[in-house]
């Protein structure tokens, strides 16, 4: 299950994601999360993109290819809100 969250911040939209996921693993849960959402990232980037044109970088400062990137932070949670740092069962 994916739930999505967004706010207006000094004129940015900033989302939120939280992927419902269950995994043996904190390893496994991590990447089928992120697996998830690069997949919605990929297709929203593919619609925003679409119509843009050609890219040309001639020097001077590179930004990303994408507009809708993910930010520094993940972070992995068990059912009950806890952070998850070991087991995934208590």
């Amino acid at each position: 299950m994916l739930e999505i969250q967004y706010l207006h911040l000094h004129g940015v939209i900033i989302f939120t994601f939280k992927v419902h996921v269950l995994e043996k693993t904190i390893f496994e849960a991590a990447e089928r999360a992120l697996d998830t959402l690069d997949l919605i990232r990929g297709a929203w980037n593919y619609y925003y993109n679409r119509g843009r044109g050609f890219r040309i970088t001639t020097g001077g400062k590179r930004t990303p290819v994408n507009a809708i990137v993910t930010g520094p932070f993940h972070t992995l949670h068990k059912p009950n809100g806890r952070a998850c740092y070991g087991p995934l069962v208590d």
